[in-house]
């Protein structure tokens, strides 16, 4: 048809061409008379004339007569047209929407198992015909495959196969989970003799299948136990060890108990997970629960130094901290430059690591308090359990560390903590056993501890939260972390505290159970691992004044340190400051870890270190005692060099010094020896050092630079004002 169009199209052209040929509008060449009785050659009579074409003619098909679907799946239909009908619409209509729908495009969608057939017309030309296609869609269904006999304690995994194109999760049930159970990865795990079925169903089709399987009951008396371990036989003090046992032949009893025969060196707990405490020889034994007579044994020498790669790995700072944090505390900063407001935002010009290297810091002993000066020095000795941390919330210049000290050691005031801390410099007031008066809490009620009854697992004091049923819940510290996981509920009730409403002071108007937003946001409650292997808790109180369930051991048990915000200080110098006194002076001095780090907030709710916790600085800070402390009690057989390379933009403790017009790489090398010589290794990172941007408000007539990264110029964009 498209061929006798063309030629219809082509013989018109000719003829009008002829016309013209015949000259102008005169009579030279008058038209030929139609003959209304054509003669026909000789001989052709029979032969098929040419046909005029008809105008609007239009013909269309489809590319498949008939095709296949999965259940799901979509299909486009294909239309064969010629060029200049391109652009003729056409309609599409499924006989059968139940199993395929289409849509005004020609896009085929199965629905369920069946035949359909789709028919295709072009309104705007009737005569054009219609054109069918027939769709065949398979039924939808899974199968669920694998073993129908399994031996109790074996495992295998179960397959899901679809025959339709709709992604869906699957969810896996057993009939009898006394006899096995099933995961929702489709593992099933045998326990007992019996026949069970394990059901998969589809969670959007809602398709099922099922197999069923016997279980058969061996029970095979142990002979031996295999131990598989993830290290070799020779060990860092902080490489994370895991051991499993299993226990032959197939199908003997698989529960084993695990036991350190040094625990003084190393525990493991009943999942085979060993937590090492010092270096040494350490040997582990696992021992059958269904026979004791057989055993099995795993040794290894636990080095007595942390892997040092891993260790530089974890302390770089690819983006060295630059916040706008605010300075919290009473004024005016600086009255006499006309600076009244009590509070400033400074920038903190941060380090490429959390350990300050060549630390330009001294710690000052010459401003002790005389003990005939009983307010601020009692003189009480006690034992040594926290140390916690204070910032003096005075912005005023003048509020150095060395003022700080000077007015401790003359005042007749009780207020009194140990050390005063500023940037490069600390005064001690206070001998670090004796009592201060500096954490809210009082002396005279001392810190008791409670057995709580929770088994322990590992050796650092768990997080503590409040159930919505008002018991104490402890979430151990496991595997590096706080794993919510093991959150165990213990039966020790929390306190009933005063329902108060504020009406020119706090008035009470009831009791209710305490909750865990009244526990200490940053440090939650003090316990520690007993020596019977559970989790014992300290005595609490309420602060009326800060309306928080607080801890006690403040005054009593720890070592108060005042760090310094005044205005015109180094603040993140003052942190490092603050971070080589606790962690490489404080906490091995008193044999404690980084657990025992506490805030003034833990002891009596206020909001102290106010500076830190208001621009959410205290776990970087925790970051940075946690590297100081680990480089100081686990590397102390090294000799380790920090090289800031030919770079003008850190100084020789990796701090920034200088901002670069634009964002700026700088490269730094760790080279470290160990001292016998066994060990010698140079690691190179680099950091950015972003760019400065200027800002002409400040703190009174000063102008500032604000050197952030774009994501922390915008988020820190709308406290500019502040």
């Amino acid at each position: 048809m498209f061929k006798r169009n063309l030629l219809f199209i082509v013989i018109s052209f000719i003829c009008l061409f002829l016309i013209g040929c015949g000259g102008g509008s005169g009579e030279e060449n008058p038209p030929k008379p139609v003959d209304d009785n054509p003669t026909v050659d000789p001989g052709k009579e029979n032969e098929p004339q040419e046909e005029t074409p008809k105008e609007n003619e239009f013909e269309f098909d489809v590319l498949e007569k008939e095709f296949n679907l999965k259940c799901y799946e979509e299909k486009q239909i294909v239309k064969v047209v010629s060029k200049e009908y391109e652009s003729v619409k056409l309609t599409y209509k499924s006989n059968n929407e139940s199993v395929v729908t289409v849509s005004e495009d020609g896009l085929v969608k199965a629905l369920s198992g069946g035949s359909a057939i789709i028919t295709v017309e072009a309104l705007d030309f009737p005569d054009s015909g219609v054109a069918t296609i027939k769709v065949n869609v398979t039924e939808a269904s899974i199968t669920l495959t694998g073993l129908t006999e399994m031996t109790a304690s074996e495992s295998q995994t179960l397959k899901v196969e679809k025959n339709y194109a709709l992604q869906e999760a699957i969810d896996f049930v057993s009939s009898d989970t006394n006899i096995a159970t099933v995961d929702d990865k489709g593992n099933v795990t045998a326990i007992s003799g019996g026949v069970v079925t394990i059901t998969a169903k589809a969670m959007t089709s809602q398709k099922q299948a099922s197999i069923t399987i016997t279980v058969t009951e061996i029970v095979s008396d142990p002979t031996e136990i295999k131990i598989t371990s993830n290290v070799s036989s020779e060990v860092y003090l902080d490489t994370e060890i895991i051991l499993s046992a299993e226990v032959l032949p197939k199908g003997a009893n698989q529960e084993v108990e695990w036991t350190c025969t040094n625990q003084a060196r190393a525990t493991i707990d009943p999942d085979g997970y060993v937590n090492i405490i010092k270096s040494g020889k350490i040997t582990i034994k696992c021992t059958s629960k269904a026979n004791p007579n057989i055993k099995a044994s795993f040794s290894f020498d636990v080095l007595d130094y942390i892997d040092p790669e891993k260790f530089f790995n974890s302390i770089h700072v690819a983006n060295p901290l630059n916040n706008q944090v605010k300075a919290y505390g009473f004024g005016p900063i600086k009255e006499s430059a006309g600076l009244t407001q009590i509070d400033y935002i400074e920038v903190i010009a941060g380090a490429v690591t959390l350990i300050g290297w060549d630390l330009d810091w001294v710690l000052n002993e010459n401003f002790m308090v005389p003990a005939s000066n009983t307010n601020p020095r009692p003189g009480t000795i006690r034992e040594i359990r926290y140390i916690c941390v204070h910032d003096t919330a005075t912005t005023h210049s003048h509020t150095t560390a060395y003022n700080l000290a000077n007015n401790l050691k003359s005042t007749s005031n009780t207020t009194s903590w140990h050390y005063s801390a500023g940037a490069g410099v600390v005064f001690h007031s206070i001998p670090d056993n004796e009592v201060a008066h500096h954490a809210g809490d009082g002396t005279s009620t001392p810190q008791v501890f409670t057995d709580t009854g929770v088994k322990a697992i590992g050796t650092e004091p768990a997080w503590v939260t409040i159930s919505d049923d008002g018991f104490f819940e402890f979430t151990p510290f496991y595997r590096g972390k706080y794993d919510s996981t093991l959150k165990m509920k213990s039966t020790i009730e929390a306190p009933e505290v005063p329902i108060q409403y504020y009406s020119g002071g706090w008035q009470t108007s009831g009791y209710r159970k305490a909750r865990t937003s009244d526990l200490p946001n940053y440090t939650s409650v003090t316990n520690y691992v007993g020596e019977n292997g559970n989790y014992w808790m300290t005595n609490m109180w309420w602060s009326q004044s800060y309306q928080t369930l607080s801890n006690r051991g403040g005054n009593l048990n720890s070592i108060g340190i005042e760090s310094c915000v005044n205005y015109g200080c180094d603040l993140y110098r003052v942190w490092m400051t603050l971070a080589k006194l606790i962690g490489t002076k404080l906490l091995p001095l008193h044999q404690l870890t980084p657990a025992y780090v506490k805030q003034h907030n833990t002891f009596s709710g206020k909001n102290c270190p106010e500076t830190l916790r208001e621009n959410d600085l205290w776990p970087y800070f925790m970051k940075m005692v946690e590297a100081e402390y680990t480089f100081y009690t686990k590397m102390r057989d090294f000799i380790v060099t920090f090289d800031k390379g030919d770079t003008d933009l850190i100084n020789e403790s990796g701090q920034i010094i200088k901002w670069p017009e634009v964002d700026t790489p700088v490269t730094y090398t760790i080279h470290v020896v160990k001292r016998d010589g066994t060990y010698d290794k140079t690691f190179t990172y680099t950091s950015i050092i972003p760019a400065k941007i200027t800002n002409p408000r400040h703190v009174g007539q000063e102008d500032a630079y604000y050197y952030m990264t774009l994501e922390a110029r915008e988020k820190q964009i709308e406290h500019r004002n502040d």
